[in-house]
């Protein structure tokens, strides 16, 4: 059994969706490859700094989904 992958991005004011960086796409796109597909996106409002969030993307391993699904 593999372990999950945790990927957290600071983002600074603005819309998530426009924030995204090419560099969490390149990350997102290289673990695909490797069969860990997304499996919770949190975001998570600073209460101090309502301008500041962070965007946490945790990726799980696809045949232990598969096989935890099948048992």
């Amino acid at each position: 059994m593999r372990s999950p992958i945790e990927v957290e991005l600071r983002l600074k004011g603005g819309s998530v969706i426009n924030a995204m960086p090419l560099g969490l796409a390149i990350i997102t796109r290289n673990l695909i490859q490797e069969l860990y597909v997304p499996t919770t996106l949190t975001l998570i409002l600073d209460q101090a700094n309502t301008k500041s969030m962070i965007l946490l993307i945790n990726f799980d391993y696809l045949p232990d989904l598969i096989s935890e699904f099948l048992t």
